[in-house]
């Protein structure tokens, strides 16, 4: 059996699609199946060009797929399914026979419809209409087409179905490593980044360029628990460190995959105010470390939501600051209530969003797809 999986990312990336990628294919590996990994770097000679930023990087996405084809026709083993990443290469429909699996971290015209700040300019609402709704959202549906569509929740499916013709996903959740993602000892973490022992340390995580990941909730938050001379520290992992911050905040740059356990380990709760989201791999991992999480009801957390009866009034309808600030208050003095509702996030992740789990599905999947039976591993 063997795998091409698809992706426009840089190497060395740490976002989602970067995670799922390296994962899936270490754990396809593992089960005795062979894997190429196709992205930028299979392009020759590869330049950006000025108008690159007006087609939303669909020249790229376009020859990332006719080189991934030639390689493919090139090989002397046969390729058994393509994995698309998204609208990476997503000329290879017109290029191959080969069974296609697309994977939807998210949908185009689902991000173009989420709640923006309101101070964002009308160039930047157009060029967001443009862009996701008509280029990107129908270059989606054209990818989509013909092959077999998993969503990463159960929203991602919903808006595949409401915004898109023709889709029916198959819902798979993304995976982490609950082995590497376990609570660590309290004491040293907090000691590793200068923390108090009695600091209600909040936590969150994202690249800061991304819109809508909840800065400017976390800002603001921020902003009120100095003014109110609480004892709460924000303790935040991103890839730049903005100016004009509180100075309860602790900036953390680039943390590595085998620091981020020690990271959340370190923290209170996990205060995601996010207004778009697939599948979270921040949420999962933060989860997975017994940390208890504050968050808006988007994407997986749609499930959690459902499933969790617990963890349901602590994730919110809609992305309210005061919200987040009173529910934030109400819990700082209850450690012993957060640390039991760590204990029960924790075990959900384990229960559904391992990686074993997440990689049987797509070999269940890869299997129906291809009709070829996948070897178990040694």
């Amino acid at each position: 059996m063997r795998v091409a999986i698809v992706s426009d990312i840089i190497p060395g990336n740490i976002g989602g699609v970067e995670r799922f990628t390296v994962s899936i294919s270490e754990e396809l590996k593992k089960r005795n199946i062979e894997v190429d990994t196709y992205d930028r770097s299979a392009i020759d000679n590869w330049q950006e060009k000025w108008y690159d930023k007006y087609f939303i990087n669909q020249r790229r996405n376009l020859q990332i797929g006719k080189a991934t084809g030639r390689k493919i026709a090139a090989s002397h083993v046969d390729t058994d399914v393509i994995i698309q990443n998204s609208i990476a290469g997503w000329n290879l429909r017109q290029m191959t026979n080969i069974p296609r699996i697309v994977i939807h971290h998210g949908t185009m015209r689902g991000l173009y419809y989420i709640h923006l700040p309101p101070d964002i300019s009308r160039q930047m609402k157009l060029s967001r209409y443009v862009g996701l709704i008509r280029m990107k959202g129908g270059v989606e549906q054209y990818t989509a087409n013909g092959a077999t569509s998993v969503a990463v929740s159960s929203a991602v499916a919903e808006e595949l179905r409401q915004y898109y013709t023709g889709i029916n996903p198959v819902v798979i959740p993304n995976g982490i490593d609950t082995r590497h993602f376990a609570k660590r000892e309290r004491t040293y973490c907090r000691q590793k980044y200068g923390i108090e022992m009695d600091e209600f340390i909040v936590c969150f995580t994202a690249r800061f360029g991304v819109l809508g990941k909840g800065f400017e909730e976390l800002h603001e938050l921020a902003k009120l628990a100095w003014k109110e001379q609480l004892r709460i520290r924000f303790l935040i992992a991103t890839d730049e460190i903005p100016p004009g911050w509180p100075d309860n905040v602790l900036f953390v740059k680039n943390v590595s995959y085998q620091e981020l356990p020690e990271l959340y380990s370190a923290a209170d709760i996990f205060v995601f105010p996010t207004r778009y989201e697939g599948c979270s791999y921040s949420l999962l991992e933060a989860m997975a470390c017994e940390l208890p999480v504050l968050t808006t009801r988007v994407g997986y957390a749609k499930d959690l939501y459902r499933d969790i009866n617990e963890i349901a009034p602590f994730i919110f309808e809609k992305n309210s600051t005061e919200e987040y600030w009173k529910m934030l208050k109400q819990l700082v003095n209850k450690p012993i209530f957060l640390r039991k509702l760590g204990v029960v996030g924790a075990e959900y992740v384990r229960r559904h969003n391992s990686l074993d789990i997440m990689v049987d599905s797509y070999v269940k999947l890869i299997t129906k797809v291809t009709k070829k039976e996948i070897p178990l591993p040694l």
